[in-house]
């Protein structure tokens, strides 16, 4: 399967002087954990994600115990926490190459480039365990509708120890 057709080509940017704030009430709204950061020529020059998010914002925010110095840390421009010069996978290449790239670099997130190098979309885990999930789920029930034998054998009844409880 190739990345063109498991990423999510509907990509959250935001702008390298977007706050903390907005961006955390963006992720919040559209239900989404990575976005790629834009430079003013449209250009991509980073990645966020929620977790840069959580390590960049104070615990005490909207707590009892809030201070105006955990107050400014929402008001930190992204460029200042997300990952510089962001790992990027080709639309073309195979999901298996991706995923072990994501892999070996430690990423949640690969921006998806097309050959020119634009932007494109977004290959993360979750679509790679959800391809997996899908696959795993057909394949069981190819398995079943062509009644396959399971995995572990049958011990017929007259092989059985009675002394053994039942199940081992």
């Amino acid at each position: 399967m190739l990345v063109r057709d498991l990423m999510s080509a509907r990509v959250v940017t935001v702008g390298m002087d977007d706050t903390v704030q907005a961006v955390t009430r963006l992720f919040e709204h559209h239900g989404f954990h990575h976005a790629v950061v834009l430079d003013d020529d449209r250009k991509m020059i980073g990645v966020v994600s929620d977790r840069d998010l959580l390590r960049a914002t104070s615990p005490f925010v909207a707590k009892l115990a809030e201070r105006p110095i955990d107050v400014q840390t929402l008001a930190r421009p992204i460029h200042q926490l997300m990952s510089r010069r962001p790992i990027t996978a080709m639309e073309d290449e195979t999901v298996a190459t991706a995923a072990h790239r994501m892999l070996e670099l430690g990423c949640s997130c690969l921006p998806i480039v097309d050959h020119v190098g634009d932007l494109v979309g977004i290959l993360t885990t979750r679509d790679i365990l959800r391809m997996t999930a899908q696959t795993e789920a057909h394949t069981s029930s190819l398995r079943s509708s062509h009644q396959y034998p399971s995995r572990r054998p049958s011990i017929p009844p007259s092989l059985r120890s009675s002394h053994l409880p039942p199940g081992r």
